[in-house]
């Protein structure tokens, strides 16, 4: 306390939570268990049971991959966490990239007029109105790996996973942007206001 009340910066950034708001990871963490976990158990199980199904010789899906001339189109598959349908998402081989992947991902959710998932418990305040991508993996990770440790390392990474994962499944963890609004930020300044008094 005493550090703090004589080093003004450090004072401000101890504060900073309380008009930036919690990070989207403490988010993403916090909204997990918006879905039950026997909730998420049986998702796991059904997801595994379609894979198997997808395997057998009766099963008929779209191609996983499309070219023509010299351009090719790769057919991907993107759910929220904590749901089962998939969505279809298309990239251009000239543009696999994570980065692409995510925008595309946000551009086709935001088309559906998607509304997350969420702790309902979560104040209007934190709840913020924008649609954003904290993460996007593969299915079939733990809560963990997607939280924590998973990454595209590079471009490179994420084209060898389609190669050796035809019809790629994704999933995505979104959060909600905007904390408070720029005014809002604005009529708070600093908090030099509470050293001084």
């Amino acid at each position: 306390m005493k550090y703090l009340g004589e080093n003004l910066h450090a004072y401000n950034q101890s504060l900073r939570w309380k008009y930036e708001g919690p990070s989207d990871s403490f988010k993403a963490l916090v909204d997990m268990a918006a879905v039950h976990s026997s909730c998420r158990l049986w998702i796991q199980f059904a997801t595994m049971i379609q894979e198997k199904e997808e395997t057998g010789p009766g099963f008929k899906r779209r191609p996983c991959r499309c070219t023509r001339g010299t351009e090719t189109v790769y057919h991907l598959y993107v759910r929220e966490r904590g749901r089962f349908e998939m969505e279809s998402i298309f990239l251009r081989y000239g543009n696999l990239t994570p980065s692409a992947l995510e925008a595309e991902v946000l551009k086709k959710f935001k088309s559906l007029k998607h509304v997350p998932i969420r702790k309902q418990e979560r104040p209007e305040r934190i709840r913020g109105d924008n649609l954003k991508v904290y993460r996007v993996y593969p299915v079939g990770m733990t809560q963990r790996q997607a939280l924590y440790t998973f990454k595209f390392n590079t471009d490179d990474d994420f084209k060898n996973h389609l190669e050796v994962n035809p019809c790629a499944k994704f999933e995505v963890i979104f959060v909600k942007g905007s904390w408070v609004k720029p005014s809002d930020i604005a009529k708070c300044g600093s908090f030099t206001g509470l050293i001084d008094a």
